[in-house]
This record gives structure tokens, sequence and C-alpha cells, in this order.
């Protein structure tokens, strides 16, 4: 387990969610806009792909990365992409 995010692993240890300790203020556009032109929308969520794995990113700021076994790896990509969308878990 990581300071800045809680883990659970789900789908038989295949997909892993990441659930941040502190919600960051997340806006869905611009969001998008930076994660890739071709991300799917939800109504609170942004469907995209990153370094080949399916990731769902939702406005509470959870992540689901689908299809991928190792957890500390999951890990790292979500905070590339927290740190690609400027946002921080942690004071």
């Amino acid at each position: 387990m990581d300071g800045d995010f809680g883990m659970m692993r789900l789908c038989e240890g295949h997909s892993v969610f990441l659930n941040p300790r502190k919600r960051p203020a997340l806006d869905m556009d611009a969001a998008a806009e930076l994660l890739h032109p071709d991300a799917r929308f939800g109504d609170d969520f942004i469907r995209f792909r990153w370094e080949g794995v399916s990731v769902s990113l939702y406005s509470r700021g959870n992540m689901l990365f689908y299809r991928i076994e190792d957890a500390d790896l999951a890990l790292r990509y979500g905070k590339e992409i927290y740190a690609l969308l400027g946002l921080r878990t942690s004071d």
C-alpha cells in the first residue's frame, strides 16, 4: 500500500483499483484533453489507455486499471497520471 493511495485487487487479481487518500479537485473536461483525444466519457468517468492498459478515471479521483496483475506498476501509472494532471493526493 502507498501513502497516497489505497489499493484493492479486483477480478481475481487481474485489475487494480486505486483510491486517493485525499480527494483531488478534478476538472474532467481538462483531464480528458490531457489524457487522450480519443478518451471516452461516461457520466462521471473517463476511459482511456495508459501504456497499453485500459484505465477508468472517476470524478472523485479513483482509478480502475483493467487487466493488469502488477499492483506496483498500476500504482506507478496512477502516480504518473496524477502528475500529468497536476493533481496531488497528499499535502
